[in-house]
């Protein structure tokens, strides 16, 4: 097996740790007797928001390493991907 070599040194082991996290929230979520309310919402949606930018951060990197030929307009959509999935986790957190 050969080497993976990632730019800047990236480790995929904590998108994957975070990926692992809300998918365990969203068993606990189902399984609970919580009320539904506002927040609730709120936190399901920063969740899936945390998990959706794990998984364009995963796809940033691996999507950089393959990069031939010096066509880097797919590794730049997907961090604008990335960092426009971040934007709305933050913003969602002033309301709880």
């Amino acid at each position: 097996m050969g080497t993976v070599v990632y730019f800047d040194n990236y480790s995929p082991v904590g998108d994957i740790t975070v990926v692992a996290m809300c998918m365990a929230i969203f068993a606990l979520l189902a399984g609970s007797y919580i009320k539904k309310n506002s927040n609730s919402g709120i936190f399901v949606n920063i969740v899936i928001y945390l998990l959706l930018s794990a998984t364009a951060d995963m796809g940033y990197h691996i999507s950089y390493g393959r990069v031939t030929g010096g066509d880097y307009s797919n590794v730049n959509i997907i961090r604008i991907i990335y960092h426009g999935l971040l934007f709305p986790t933050c913003s969602c957190m002033w309301y709880i």
